[in-house]
Parts: C-alpha cells; structure tokens; sequence
C-alpha cells in the first residue's frame, strides 16, 4: 500500500499540483505546461510508440534487434526517442514563448511532458494494479522503485527542456542536436543498465545520477540563460 500512495503522490500529484502553480502565476506558464502535455501525446501516443510498434512486425526490424541489440537499444530507445520528443518540444516552445527566452517557461512545459508520461505509462498502471489482483503488497517495492524512477525521469524532462531552450537562441538545429544526443544518450544507459542487470534499484541509481549529472548542468547554465534572456 505504501508503493501505492507514493505513486499517487509522485506520478499524479507533482504534475497536477504544478499545473495549478504555473497556471496560479499566469504569465503564459499554465499554457506552457499544457503544451508539454501536447508535445509528449503526440510525439509519443500517436507517433513514436504506434510506429515501433509496426516496426516490430517488420524482418529486418527484428533482425536488427537480435543482432545488434545495443546498437539497437541506442537507436531505437535513445535516438528515436530523443528526436520525436526534442523535435516536439522545439514547436511546442516555439508555439508557446512568444519570444521570450525564460527559465521558468522551459520548466513549465518540461514538467508538462514529464508528468504526463508518469500518469500514462506509469500511474494509471499501478492504480489498475489494485483491481487487477487481490493482494497487491507483493509488488509494492516494484511500485516505489518505479514510482521514484519517475520522479527523476520528470526532472530529467524538465532538464532535457532546459537545454534545448537555452541553446534554441543560438541556432534552432544545434538546440535539436544537443537536446536529442544529451536525451539519447540518458535513455540508453538507462535501458542498457537494466538489460544487462536486471537490477531495479541499479537502474534506479543510474537514472539518479544521470539526472544529476543534467540537474548540475542546468544549474551551472541558469545565470547565463537569464542573462541572455532578460
């Protein structure tokens, strides 16, 4: 029961209590919030998840993943993925900025996109979890462990946000670039810890310390980004 509550409060209540902060302080954030939502449905939902899914049926789709299987995992868990996401977060900023470059506006639409892939792929599949079985303490540590993955899997998308931002005033395909290679190469240490051990508190460690590793850069960029976003 504890995995459960936790996974509530992290995979539902981060996302909808910070959509109802951003959108108490107006200024366009809840709007920003929202079209992170966007950018991850379509990206992902109805683009990335449904083509992978074609692709599995395909021989050499299947040939690739048995022969190659971590240059697999790289191209299709990190850069396919990295595209889709980078690429929609680059027109949902677009759409949404209206040409201001502003900390805040990439948190609010990178907390969006992450806190609706939580209550997607993760929140509403541990609360089916309690109608689907009678006892669900057996997979209460299963829970919290990916309750907690979450968690910095959502600061990891605010991060990945961050930077595409900051470098879009620069050059909007260098913004792409380094927000998709930074995000492939997350999400393929990620996955290839987790195959190769299928360790969850391992996995769980390296996603920790990748999402610092972003969290530091991010830190280290702000006083520069506002410098040249004011």
């Amino acid at each position: 029961m504890l995995g459960l509550i936790v996974s509530l409060l992290i995979c539902f209540g981060i996302p909808i209590g910070g959509f109802i902060y951003f959108k108490r302080k107006r200024d366009g954030y809840g709007r920003l919030f929202l079209i992170g939502v966007v950018t991850f449905v379509v990206s992902q939902i109805i683009l990335r998840i449904p083509l992978l899914a074609i692709l599995s049926e395909v021989n050499w789709f299947i040939s690739f993943q048995l022969q190659s299987p971590f240059l697999f995992l790289f191209v299709v868990g990190g850069i396919s993925a990295g595209i889709f996401e980078e690429v929609a977060r680059y027109i949902g900023l677009r759409i949404g900025y209206k040409k201001r470059w502003r900390f805040m506006d990439a948190v609010a639409l990178g907390l969006g996109h992450g806190g609706i892939e939580a209550i997607l792929l993760v929140g509403i599949n541990h609360i089916a979890i309690v109608f689907l079985f009678d006892d669900i303490s057996a997979y209460s540590n299963e829970i919290l462990l990916a309750s907690f993955e979450r968690l910095f899997l959502m600061v990891a998308h605010i991060a990945f946000t961050i930077i595409l931002l900051y470098f879009m005033k620069k050059s909007p395909l260098l913004a792409i670039a380094v927000a998709t290679i930074a995000h492939a190469i997350y999400n393929f240490t990620a996955v290839a810890v987790m195959t190769t051990t299928q360790n969850l508190i391992l996995t769980l460690l390296t996603i920790i310390g990748l999402t610092c590793i972003l969290a530091f850069i991010c830190y280290k960029i702000k006083d520069r980004f506002d410098e040249e976003t004011d």
